[in-house]
């Protein structure tokens, strides 16, 4: 999958997900655990509730059960959330906006389904990672995964958008610019049955504008900070980051360079660029840095808390951090008497210098 296209192929399951509510894992789980499982989890089950499962929810606690799937408004949940029965919650905390109300009251109102024993900080991801068989027929292979999709739920296609609403959605998502009232007046008279592909192709096909607009997304996803530097060897990734966009680099190729650059164009950036924080904590070395950006980038796992101790919110712990960080040292982890959080361990500090000198040193290679 090619870095320009990576989003259309999430649009089969965009279009599922409508159709059977929230998603669980994706919307869902982040939710319950930000507001729900510092009390209600495993460990601490206030008023005998843990909501780390779907069955858990189902049991419930003392008051009774949480969830009624199918009926949000007789779920207690909700009422507890809205703060119709008794103390609203989340306890001392503010109420839920009113997005995340909507989120829980449909993933309800559908069912609340939830992935088999799926767990709350456990979750695994449900998009499966391999291509989906394309039916024959006419029409692009989108089209045709689609059609199929709903003839097999029943569900009616949506009216195709109007000309001008297609032409202004196209030159958003590929330019993030409107396009010129004679472009869309030009492409409104236009009667060739092929014409909308052939703005698709002509807008990918300017590699400069494409490039301009995409770039500030993976900017902020990856984390870079064009021109600031806070602390030692921080390195910008933007000039490699935009020849990847112009070059349309294909995605393995593109995490590959950033999480082991070996080959000199490889942006060693991503990697050494977590150092900015400087020197804290033992939570905050430059390969910890490395293992939680890269788990919420590429992962959308949270490692901060366990970088410190053992989660106690979700299932991990302190070894699954340095576990991950190791793959960025350039020494075993468990052999370096790591600094805690007061920054000693034993009497004697550890330079920061001795850790992550491996990512450093495969990113000059």
């Amino acid at each position: 999958m090619r870095v320009r296209n990576w989003i259309w192929a999430l649009l089969p399951a965009m279009a599922m997900a409508q159709t059977q509510g929230p998603d669980f894992a994706r919307q869902v789980h982040p939710l319950l655990v930000a507001k729900c499982a510092g009390c209600h989890n495993a460990r601490m089950k206030q008023g005998g509730l843990a909501l780390n499962t779907r069955a858990e929810m189902l049991a419930g606690g003392a008051s009774g059960p949480a969830v009624k799937p199918g009926d949000s408004q007789g779920s207690l949940l909700m009422a507890r959330v809205l703060g119709e029965k008794g103390t609203r919650m989340p306890l001392n905390s503010p109420p839920l906006a009113e997005d995340e109300i909507s989120i829980l009251r449909r993933w309800i109102d559908a069912g609340a389904r939830a992935p088999e024993g799926a767990a709350v900080g456990s979750w695994k991801p449900t998009l499966a990672l391999k291509a989906p068989v394309v039916p024959a027929g006419q029409g692009t292979e989108l089209d045709r995964i689609m059609d199929a999709y709903w003839r097999q739920h029943k569900v009616s296609p949506p009216a195709a958008v109007s000309d001008a609403q297609f032409a202004r959605r196209a030159y958003l998502d590929i330019w993030g610019l409107l396009p010129l009232p004679e472009e869309l007046e030009r492409f409104e008279a236009n009667r060739d049955p092929g014409k909308r592909a052939r703005l698709l192709d002509t807008l990918l096909a300017d590699k400069r504008r494409y490039t301009d607009h995409w770039i500030s997304f993976w900017n902020d996803h990856l984390r870079n900070d064009e021109g600031v530097v806070y602390h030692g060897e921080r390195q910008s990734i933007t000039p490699w980051l935009k020849m990847a966009l112009e070059e349309n680099v294909p995605m393995d190729k593109f995490i590959r360079a950033l999480l082991n650059p070996v080959e000199k164009t490889d942006p060693a950036g991503f990697l050494i660029g977590v150092n900015w924080r400087g020197d804290v904590s033992a939570s905050q070395i430059p390969v910890l840095q490395a293992a939680q950006n890269s788990a919420q980038i590429f992962l959308g796992i949270n490692l901060k808390c366990n970088a410190c101790h053992d989660s106690f919110i979700n299932q991990w712990k302190l070894k699954d951090a340095y576990g991950l960080a190791s793959f960025f040292a350039d020494a075993p982890l468990a052999d370096l008497p790591l600094r805690r959080a007061h920054g000693r361990e034993g009497g004697a500090e550890v330079p920061l210098s001795r850790v992550g000198r491996g990512a450093r040193q495969r990113g000059r290679a």
